[in-house]
């Protein structure tokens, strides 16, 4: 029953061990291309036929917990014997949970590649995975169209137990060409490429993660004394910027500093416009090369008060390149290649 009805959107690869398993192929049609689905035969628990008021699908359980759902119409074929470019690959190395380490700590690399254009084996290394203490294995849920590959590691089985704690965790793939691909991961939004006819090994960074770090005081009376100036050279002291959030006396908007060593970048945004009893947060997300970071109020304000604050947020995984920001509105480049520190300006 497992050998006839299994198939997927999404080409995916489960490896779980070093020693040679048999697996199972399923090609199923995705948009213009073939999808091509690589599941250990050993882990597949349970297989059925999963019916909902307007469509018809098939549902895999495997490693006891990681489903799979597969819409019925797209399967094209199944086979057991590798073709002579089938991609696959094995668990290679898992380091010892390392508890009491950081788990905010993200400097060290998210993921390093290793390539063999001889033997046309890829190792992947995944750093700072975050897993179960009580827990030591993993696999790899890899899918391949074309050349777009997608890969994230997991834990299967039940959880007993509710320690968590970092892993590094090393798969080896097979069959790779010494050409380029593009690879869609987790914690890369937008993916990645990595052309292995130019290079054979490097390291892939974790997009950028922001975390809310701090507000200033209240500093209506400072911006009060620039008001005063502005009003006094007769200048209306600029725009506001396009989310209302600065006031138009900010003249600095954004400030920052870059450090090298550890890929970590303090900005902080000027001149906010805030309430003055709520809960402050920075929320940062990241798209095609841009970071975007955005002030918020959180919580119910049981106040009418304004207040005007700088807001400091903390960017990791920044690599020492150009990046667009758009903070809270605002809209500028930097080059940390370049600078390390220094400040935006209102136009």
């Amino acid at each position: 029953m497992k050998k006839n009805i299994l198939s997927c959107m999404m080409a995916l690869i489960c490896v779980i061990s070093a020693s040679a398993t048999q697996k199972m192929y399923v090609e199923t049609t995705s948009g213009d291309g073939i999808m091509t689905t690589v599941i250990e035969a050993s882990l597949v628990d349970s297989v059925f036929h999963w019916e909902t008021t307007d469509t018809k699908s098939v549902r895999v359980l495997a490693g006891m917990r990681i489903p799979y759902e597969f819409p019925q119409g797209t399967l094209k074929r199944i086979y057991f014997t590798p073709e002579f470019k089938d991609i696959n690959g094995d668990l290679y190395t898992i380091s010892p949970c390392r508890i009491g380490m950081s788990s905010d700590d993200d400097n060290i690399p998210s993921m390093s590649f290793q390539y063999k254009p001889e033997s046309k084996q890829l190792k992947l290394t995944f750093s700072k995975l975050q897993g179960i203490c009580c827990n030591d294995q993993w696999l790899a849920l890899l899918a391949y169209k074309g050349d777009t590959l997608y890969i994230e590691p997991k834990q299967p089985g039940p959880a007993p137990c509710d320690c968590i704690c970092p892993y590094t965790v090393s798969f080896t793939l097979y069959n790779i060409e010494a050409r380029k691909y593009h690879f869609m991961a987790m914690d890369y939004p937008d993916g990645f490429d990595i052309d292995l006819a130019e290079k054979t090994e490097g390291i892939i960074y974790k997009a950028p993660k922001g975390i809310f770090q701090k507000t200033s005081k209240c500093l209506d009376e400072e911006y009060a004394k620039k008001r005063e100036a502005l009003e006094m050279d007769g200048q209306q002291g600029g725009l506001r910027n396009p989310l209302g959030l600065r006031v138009a006396e900010a003249d600095t908007l954004v400030s920052y500093q870059y450090d090298p060593e550890n890929n970590e970048l303090l900005i902080v945004s000027h001149g906010l416009k805030l309430i003055c009893c709520s809960e402050i947060s920075s929320i940062t997300t990241f798209r095609n090369n841009t970071i975007f970071i955005s002030t918020g109020e959180e919580g119910i304000s049981i106040c009418d008060c304004m207040c005007i604050l700088d807001v400091t947020t903390k960017v990791k995984n920044i690599e020492a390149k150009k990046y667009r920001f758009n903070v809270d509105g605002d809209e500028f480049e930097v080059d940390f290649s370049q600078s390390t520190e220094g400040v935006i300006l209102r136009q």
